[in-house]
């Protein structure tokens, strides 16, 4: 399998490339942004030698085709976009979200690749209040609330007609909140405040104190993306990729027991993403649970910190 990997720099996109890589295949990267980005703290400067990662643009059709064929290209893994306060510029989030898109989709469909695994968001949902259940279930409406999850929402839209009217097999993973090192941007960047900076024993403010986000490692957010690429054909076109769903006042208590020293503060803000989700079609198609209890990858992700600094793990 030859996969071509866009955002391959990115938070989610440096994982998924090194889980790639390590796992023996032939992984190549696509960012329009190399230098000082993420992939800097999660491969070594060997392991990016080692790397093939093309600098170009997912808005440019013609370089992602001429790569795709350069390299020979089965399978795409699209993680490029914009996030958080980036999209606030309408124009520019449908030109690099929507646009750039349908671009991997075109390549993929001109050269008849066998599949597509893009990445999509929970935020599609809107928030808990939103849905009545206790576990959103996989066909609950959308409630957009951003220009980014209505992009992400109106993109499942798009690549169910590309499977229905092209053949195009793609999948699109709705990742809940990511944390681990690595993270430098997005709505869920409060969750650098709420594990990163106690690590480097730096003062955390932490907003959302009364919501309960659903907690994904990023290393199992990386091992569901590999699951989507290799699994066989699937009935449904999205998968909501969860971890564990932990009040931020339950986590902040967790920290101190492991950083007794940490100063975090709490702060109230609305937090408009769901949380709870059904996941038995995740488990039955993809074959996917959590690798990592929210506890564990948060231990694991403060020993790596640890580790960089020299310190013993806790």
């Amino acid at each position: 399998m030859n996969i071509l990997l866009t955002g391959a720099t990115g938070f989610i996109g440096s994982y998924i490339f090194k889980l790639l890589k390590d796992e023996g295949y032939n992984i190549i990267g696509f960012d329009n942004f190399i230098n000082n980005t993420s992939i800097q703290q999660v491969f070594t400067p060997e392991e990016i030698d080692k790397s093939v990662i093309i600098k170009g643009n997912i808005q440019d059709l013609p370089t992602l085709i001429h790569t795709c064929q350069d390299y020979k290209i089965n399978t795409i893994i699209h993680t490029a976009s914009l996030m958080g306060s980036e999209t606030n510029n309408y124009s520019e989030a449908v030109k690099v979200n929507i646009l750039g898109t349908i671009n991997i989709f075109e390549t993929a469909r001109i050269l008849n690749m066998r599949r597509v695994v893009w990445a999509s968001s929970q935020t599609v949902y809107g928030p808990q209040d939103k849905h009545p259940q206790e576990f959103i279930p996989k066909d609950a409406p959308h409630f957009p609330e951003t220009n980014y999850s209505a992009s992400k929402s109106y993109l499942e839209f798009v690549g169910r007609y590309y499977y229905d009217y092209y053949g195009l097999d793609n999948i699109a993973l709705r990742y809940c909140a990511v944390y681990g090192i690595g993270r430098l941007r997005g709505s869920d960047n409060f969750l650098n405040e709420l594990i990163i900076k106690p690590a480097y024993d730096l003062p955390a403010i932490v907003e959302y104190k009364d919501a309960s986000p659903n907690l994904i490692y990023v290393k199992d957010a990386a091992r569901a993306t590999l699951l989507a690429c290799t699994v066989n054909s699937t009935k449904r076109r999205a998968f909501t990729i969860t971890g564990e769903a932990k009040p931020v006042k339950a986590v902040r208590d967790y920290i101190l027991t492991l950083l007794p020293d940490a100063e975090i503060t709490l702060k109230p803000k609305a937090y408009s993403c769901s949380w709870s989700f059904d996941t038995h079609y995740v488990e039955e198609e993809l074959g996917y649970k959590p690798g990592y209890s929210a506890e564990e990858g948060m231990k694991e992700t403060i020993n790596l910190i640890r580790k960089s600094r020299n310190l013993p793990a806790i």
